[in-house]
């Protein structure tokens, strides 16, 4: 799956958790806006993209060999890990798979998980944080939509 076509996975979800009509992307740098970090060796994460009261979103760079360490989400409703690029390895509780690029995994609030890249090149991933169910009527204007894709394919 190419990654376009998961970026349109992401804002479906974006659409379906009832994002509000605003500007959804932040510009790096700018106060408020996506800050990099190296979370784990070898895993940086660049986020928020989008952090509103119903959702966040960011964006994984996992250098081969990075992992990142088992930790859990207690301030979230749920947790998709969207694999973009590269060979990811996802564990979610006790079950460890092999994470297709472009599949949708789904992880519960509070649910322990973690990943790797177990491949030879760079993998990329987006990360969305539900964190409250939200009016299901709100859209997203092609302005918003446009501005969410220039973030998510920096």
């Amino acid at each position: 799956m190419s990654k376009t076509t998961s970026v349109m996975w992401l804002l479906l979800v974006l659409v379906l958790t009832g994002a509000e009509s605003a500007a959804l992307a932040q510009t790096p740098g700018a106060p408020g806006g996506p800050v990099t970090r190296e979370v784990d060796p070898g895993v940086i994460n660049t986020s928020p993209i989008v952090d509103r009261a119903e959702l966040r979103a960011g964006r994984l760079e996992i250098r081969p060999g990075g992992t990142r360490r088992t930790h859990q989400h207690d301030d979230v409703q749920f947790h998709l890990f969207i694999p973009l690029t590269g060979v990811v390895q996802l564990t979610v509780g006790d079950q460890t798979i092999e994470a297709v690029p472009g599949q949708v995994y789904f992880i519960a609030r509070g649910t322990p998980h973690g990943f790797r890249n177990t491949g030879d090149t760079s993998a990329s991933a987006v990360e969305v944080f539900v964190k409250s169910p939200s009016a299901a009527n709100a859209k997203l204007s092609a302005q918003e939509v446009a501005a969410v894709l220039a973030g998510l394919e920096r």
